[in-house]
């Protein structure tokens, strides 16, 4: 009988001891996770970036030719959606005595076109 009772008091001091490894298992692990992004996955991602970045300034338009042949960049259309909320009870709000009720309102959809013009271009500087 009585080592039931041990066994019961033993167990959880067992357990407890457990969770401690545990949680300096997952810690070491994390460290070791965030100094593998620093040292090596951040550096690679930055200059893949740098070097997608660069490769699309070079390829890009260079010379007026490549402004005068594409008309594609002069003009732009795209869709916005916009929405509102009205308040249905403005009364009993500026009576005090309820809190606002607000009723969706929307979409509002508007193609929004823009225009580009080339006001200059430098044949040195691009």
């Amino acid at each position: 009988m009585w080592t039931g009772t041990l066994m019961r008091r033993a167990l959880p001091a067992k357990a407890d001891s457990m969770s401690s490894n545990r949680s300096t298992t997952y810690l070491i692990v994390g460290i070791i996770l965030i100094g593998m992004n620093a040292l090596a996955f951040a550096p690679y991602v930055s200059q893949a970036t740098l070097d997608t970045v660069a490769e699309a300034v070079e390829s890009g338009y260079d010379e007026a030719s490549d402004f005068e042949d594409d008309d594609s960049w002069g003009t732009s259309t795209s869709e916005r959606a916009y929405f509102a909320h009205s308040i249905t009870n403005p009364a009993e709000v500026a009576d005090g005595t309820a809190a606002p009720q607000f009723e969706k309102l929307g979409p509002f959809i508007y193609n929004v076109t823009t225009h580009n013009d080339l006001l200059e271009w430098d044949e040195d500087i691009g």
